[in-house]
């Protein structure tokens, strides 16, 4: 049997992650991909000052994420590599950290 909670269950989830968050810093790696756009966009809902640290999208497609999520001017975006630990350090400090950074090599 699957269970499916009900609005009111869900709303009350939402709330008690948004007492957590909100006012929070939080840092998104990857955040022009798919996944990292609507975390972020997600977290902002949530009340959270969200930071995003990524290299700047290869495709036309993932800059339009940000774009579609409508999140651009509600976060604070950091164009970096997550190699370069001591840019990474320096922008992560005294923050909740999630990580969507991920690379793609090869032809599909």
């Amino acid at each position: 049997m699957v269970y499916w909670p009900s609005t009111m269950e869900g709303m009350e989830r939402m709330n008690i992650f948004s007492e957590f968050y909100k006012g929070k810093k939080v840092l998104v790696t990857g955040h022009t991909g798919f996944k990292g756009t609507w975390l972020c966009k997600i977290l902002t809902m949530l009340g959270a000052d969200v930071i995003g640290y990524s290299l700047e999208s290869p495709t036309a497609e993932g800059v339009g994420f940000c774009r579609i999520a409508q999140i651009e001017e509600k976060i604070t975006s950091i164009i970096g590599d997550i190699r370069d630990y001591k840019h990474l350090k320096t922008s992560a400090r005294n923050s909740i950290a999630f990580g969507s950074a991920a690379a793609c090599t090869g032809k599909l």
